[in-house]
């Protein structure tokens, strides 16, 4: 049987300072995509967000993703990220990355 882990690793883009760099308080690891995770697909994705002046993530600014996952299932891995990074609490008018890191594991 197959069970689901979430690896959040962090990543610095040049000037852009990671989130825990930036004090990110409080972070939500994202749930692994229900159709990704029936498929063994996996794989990681980089994204890029601004917070706003209460430290909430106001949205993800870009997406990255590897080539290992396929097209059809990038909108469902962003909308998992996007649901973890709606309960981030970091420094107030920032531009994070981070670099998630999907993976099945038995």
């Amino acid at each position: 049987m197959q069970t689901k882990m979430v690896v959040a690793g962090l990543l610095v883009l040049g000037a852009t300072m990671t989130a825990a760099a930036a004090g990110c308080a409080k972070q939500q690891k994202p749930d692994y995509p229900v159709a990704a995770m029936r498929d063994d697909v996996a794989g990681v994705v980089k994204v890029t967000f601004k917070t706003g002046a209460d430290g909430s993530v106001s949205g993800i600014r870009s997406a990255t993703f590897s080539a290992a996952i396929p097209p059809q299932y990038r909108s469902g891995f962003r909308s998992e990220i996007a649901k973890a990074l709606r309960e981030y609490r970091c420094a107030p008018s920032a531009t994070l990355s981070q670099e998630f890191d999907f993976k099945m594991e038995e």
